[in-house]
């Protein structure tokens, strides 16, 4: 292997070093999200990530609708849905309310959350269709246990928050 070969691959590595470094550290996270934060154009990303994959150090599962990755090992495959639903700020923040209160009604969480009714429905359901939460009169979190270890590979901090959200309005401007 000549000179620009032997350049390339060590640059593929260190790229597929980086990627790795994201996906740990943000376990559940969505193809579009992995872009941003890695710099790296979707094209060459996903060239990356079929790699990680075919070597089986990364897994991707389809989490509602999104692609998300995770290392593959380090979190049981039955957690991997709800990791991957919990990156999502409003349906962690049902949860969150949920593991504070116990139960609620719709009503409650709606006001709580200030999330509108319609919109809260949709969310319930998703919830409730990966064995998260009872939608009863009163909603209640089935395994409290299990979200309050799986919130913990979920949480960001504040800086961290405030850089996503504004990236999410400047997507939101300039898409």
């Amino acid at each position: 292997m000549g000179k620009k070969g032997r350049e390339r691959t060590r640059r593929v590595n260190s790229r597929k070093r980086a990627l790795l470094g994201i996906i740990a550290r943000n376990p559940g996270i969505h193809l579009r999200d992995l872009e941003r934060k890695s710099g790296i154009a979707l094209g060459a990303l996903r060239n990356l990530l079929d790699g990680l994959m075919e070597s089986e150090i990364i897994d991707e599962i389809e989490a509602n609708g999104t692609r998300t990755f995770f290392p593959s090992r380090g979190i049981e495959r039955e957690d991997r849905l709800i990791v991957a639903l919990l990156r999502k700020p409003h349906l962690r923040s049902i949860v969150e309310l949920l593991l504070e209160q116990e139960s609620m009604t719709r009503k409650e969480l709606s006001n709580v959350s200030g999330v509108p009714r319609t919109t809260l429905r949709s969310h319930l359901e998703t919830l409730a269709q990966s064995d998260i939460i009872n939608l009863e009169k009163s909603i209640t979190l089935i395994d409290s246990n299990r979200m309050n270890r799986l919130l913990v590979l979920t949480r960001t901090g504040l800086l961290e928050r405030m850089i996503e959200s504004v990236i999410e309005i400047f997507d939101e401007a300039h898409l």
